[in-house]
């Protein structure tokens, strides 16, 4: 395994505690009101951009 691997899989796992401890959820809600009023494009939309 690479540095570079090893740092990935470290960074995966701190994500995935973040996620479970709560520390993201912050980033959900910001997410959710940006939905909510309009601010977010559909992923198809802005990846077929020609």
């Amino acid at each position: 395994m690479t540095d570079e691997s090893a740092r990935l899989d470290e960074w995966e796992r701190q994500v995935a505690r973040d996620s479970t401890s709560g520390k993201l959820d912050h980033l959900l809600a910001d997410l959710d009101e940006d939905i909510a009023a309009g601010r977010v494009k559909p992923l198809h939309e802005v990846i077929n951009k020609p």
